[in-house]
């Protein structure tokens, strides 16, 4: 990737909005999976990264619906031993919304696909 495009894409991916609220659900949802503290700079860094990859992944065309997350939540859940609702409300128990979990698998599922319609591009 060209300097200039990837210098860019930081500039961009650093104006992103970020809500104080999705800070403070990364960081409960990371403790509850990991047991430590993650900083908020890492946090931060980390919503900045999956926001770009939903961007770029936009950009070239790739979408992923709702529904689609939704289907991967569901079987995340499953493959937990939990149902949608159990697995809501687990996550409710620690001050985590399900949306915090729907936004990171958004993220690898848009990157996933571009990275496969660049690949069958080639």
């Amino acid at each position: 990737m060209p300097a200039a495009r990837a210098q860019a894409q930081q500039e961009a991916a650093a104006n992103d909005p970020i809500a104080e609220s999705e800070i403070e659900q990364r960081i409960r949802l990371r403790e509850a999976i990991a047991g430590r503290m993650y900083s908020r700079p890492e946090v931060v860094a980390e919503l900045r990264e999956e926001k770009r990859k939903i961007r770029e992944a936009l950009k070239a065309g790739v979408e992923v619906l709702s529904t689609d997350v939704d289907v991967e939540y569901a079987k995340m859940a499953r493959r937990m031993g939990h149902t949608v609702v159990q697995m809501k409300e687990n996550l409710a128990r620690k001050g985590i919304a399900p949306d915090t979990i729907k936004h990171i698998l958004h993220a690898d599922m848009a990157w996933q696909r571009y990275q496969e319609s660049r690949q069958q591009a080639q």
